[in-house]
């Protein structure tokens, strides 16, 4: 990507950054200042306790987007962009990155004839993720308008989905509520050039004693199934344990073997585990004996 294009994006997806916490809805977490992650790992778990102590049947599908980011196509992200109000030196300036932009492809060392492009956020851009957000926004704002498919915690908290960039997570009080949702979401696909891999999508009931109900071409989750979201596993049977190993796994991915036992054996680090629950065993160190001055 030549300099002055990836100067104009990088001033670009900096203006947009200030705006975003204004137009794109709280429950969209992905790539936004101010919002983590987090919120949403903790409410999924959170919905999965109402659940449970309640005994009510109420589901989340995880949606799997096909090529997501390359799917998106111009037309519709200018048409968003103007609906959301951006002026029109901001959507200019857009045009002047994707505008008549051409890809060659290599087939067996040779570069073929140029091709025009008509979709697609460009990779390694900064932009481009915000960009998406905009894209997916009218999804959310379609499932949102039928409140009366979410959960209601407390008023007037009503849950409807999760998003976190282009990981959407629907959530319904029942089965007709999620196949409802289904239908919203074929109407965004229609409207954007998305489209929807029902085969890899996934539906959990979020109470812990209910069985999958059964939901054309959607992979439903048994009691022993698990799921990632936002990296975390998910399921109806899922310990504290279990959490704890995948967490373990990437926070010492960089530790060696000695550094990783140290820090587990702190006294500081066992009592933080035992206040949640968890208990850590403590390894035993190794005794190495120097003869001599070398090691």
């Amino acid at each position: 990507m030549p300099v002055n294009v990836k100067l104009l994006s990088k001033y670009l997806a900096n203006r947009l950054q200030d705006v975003l916490p204004t137009i794109v809805h709280s429950d969209q977490k992905g790539f936004v200042k101010g919002r983590s992650l987090h919120h949403h790992v903790r409410l999924l778990d959170d919905l999965q306790h109402h659940a449970t102590i309640n005994n009510s049947a109420s589901l989340a599908i995880f949606l799997d987007f096909e090529k997501a980011y390359d799917r998106v196509v111009w037309d519709y992200l200018f048409l968003v962009l103007a609906k959301l109000g951006f002026g029109i030196y901001f959507i200019s300036m857009i045009h002047l990155l994707y505008n008549k932009s051409l890809a060659r492809l290599m087939l067996n060392g040779y570069l073929l004839r140029p091709l025009e492009t008509t979709r697609g956020v460009k990779q390694v851009d900064p932009l481009s993720s915000l960009l998406f957000l905009l894209c997916i926004e009218p999804l959310g704002n379609l499932v949102r308008s039928r409140k009366d498919l979410g959960i209601l915690l407390t008023e007037p908290i009503q849950v409807t989905g999760l998003y976190f960039a282009d990981d959407s997570t629907l959530i319904s009080g029942n089965i007709s509520g999620i196949r409802q949702q289904l239908e919203i979401v074929d109407i965004y696909c229609q409207g954007s050039g998305a489209r929807l891999n029902l085969r890899k999508s996934a539906l959990m009931p979020l109470n812990r004693h209910l069985r999958c109900p059964d939901v054309a071409e959607v992979r439903c989750m048994q009691p022993n199934d698990t799921i990632k979201y936002l990296g975390i596993p998910f399921g109806q049977h899922i310990t504290p344990e279990l959490i704890l190993g995948e967490l373990n796994a990437k926070f010492f991915r960089g530790f060696g073997r000695e550094e990783h036992e140290r820090f587990v054996a702190d006294p500081f680090t066992q009592s933080f585990f035992q206040c949640c629950g968890i208990s850590l065993r403590i390894p035993q160190f190794r005794m190495i004996t120097y003869k001599g001055g070398n090691k």
